[in-house]
């Protein structure tokens, strides 16, 4: 399987595989907020309930919605810093 992409159910040939990001303009996950984008899979989600943003940035959406709303992580009790949130 080439870097960068990942198994799809679309099939071509023996395996089929789907790029993991729109472009490569930007490598890092901060690379990419700092640029304004959105990874692949939050801009296709059809029901927009994936964000992505830099939570240093207040102005961002990530920053906005966590703030305004209630949230979670899971396994708090490990101590991590998470960078994964669900909003209730």
């Amino acid at each position: 399987m080439p870097p960068g992409t990942a198994p799809s159910s679309r099939r071509r040939g023996r395996f089929a595989t789907v790029p993991l990001r729109r472009d490569r303009r930007g490598w890092s996950p901060v690379e990419v907020a700092q640029n304004g984008e959105d990874p692949a899979c939050v801009a296709t989600c059809p029901a927009h309930a994936m964000h992505f943003g830099l939570l240093d940035d207040p102005t961002s959406t990530v920053s906005r919605l966590l703030a305004e709303r209630e949230h979670y992580v899971l396994s708090p009790e490990t101590g991590n810093q998470p960078n994964v949130f669900y909003l209730r």
